[in-house]
């Protein structure tokens, strides 16, 4: 099964040289023979933990995914700010429902420049529903 997996991996990430020394990324033509993601971790961590691998508890959690309820809330404190829901918001006189953030992001001119710059992307946004995931151990 472990075998199979990786023969599976080296196929979808095949690196061919290209022109000037680079390396581009070749995709499997059929990817619906590729596992769901959640499938094939869960397969990695119980095929490592059979093994006698240790496998850090976090990994675990995560593998196995989070509970089937989630917690919904209308506020939270997070860095030492307090964010409210977009809907709760009408009646008070501030804003506390928006959050914004920068992104360094690598942008090309088009496909096949060699020369790509860094570029900050904003993203402005409001808050609309603030859900508690319970993965368990954490």
């Amino acid at each position: 099964m472990v075998q199979q997996q990786r023969r599976i991996e080296r196929e979808k990430f095949a690196w061919t040289t290209q022109r000037r020394h680079k390396k581009r990324l070749v995709y499997l033509k059929n990817m619906a023979e590729l596992p769901p993601f959640e499938l094939w971790l869960f397969n990695v961590v119980v095929n490592a933990m059979a093994v006698g691998e240790d496998v850090v508890e976090d990994m675990v959690s995560i593998s196995i995914g989070p509970l089937d309820l989630a917690t919904s809330y209308r506020s939270m404190c997070a860095f030492g700010n307090h964010l409210w829901v977009v809907s709760v918001e009408a009646h008070l006189s501030t804003l506390d429902s928006s959050v914004a953030t920068t992104f360094e992001q690598e942008c090309r001119y088009r496909s096949n420049d060699w020369n790509p710059i860094m570029a900050s992307i904003e993203y402005v946004g409001w808050i609309e529903e603030i859900l508690e995931l319970d993965y368990g151990w954490f």
